[in-house]
């Protein structure tokens, strides 16, 4: 117990504690006074209604289901202007380079190569 109590008593008088405390009180504090503090709330109330997935015409029905402002027009427009990352990504590339690296041969190869094509399957 005594062991405990020294432990303790090291870790309280560590100034780089504090330190790591301090600021993670002033970073609590920035966020919680945050002036866009409204947009970040339209965009948790529009995920809650209509799901985190942009799928096509999602900007659409935000815009239709939530009263015009402001705010309304600046998530629509922000949705607008993402894109798919990954467009045009082949994952075929992923598993030659897996091949050729581990020189794969036989069943082992053709697993990779039937593997890697499930692994994107998404598209928005």
């Amino acid at each position: 117990m005594r062991l405990f109590t020294l432990e303790c008593k090291k870790l309280l008088t560590l100034r780089a504690l504090w330190v790591f405390v301090l600021l993670c009180l002033a970073l609590n504090a920035v966020l919680f006074l945050n002036p866009q503090q409204d947009y970040q709330m339209g965009v948790a109330q529009a995920a809650r209604s209509f799901g985190t997935t942009l799928t096509d015409g999602y900007a659409d029905r935000l815009a239709q289901a939530l009263p015009t402002s402001v705010l309304t027009d600046a998530i629509t427009q922000a949705i607008r202007d993402t894109s798919d990352t990954y467009a045009g990504y082949d994952t075929g590339d992923m598993a030659n380079y897996f091949i050729q690296t581990y020189k794969l041969e036989g069943f082992d190869a053709e697993q990779m190569r039937r593997k890697y094509p499930f692994l994107y399957t998404y598209h928005l």
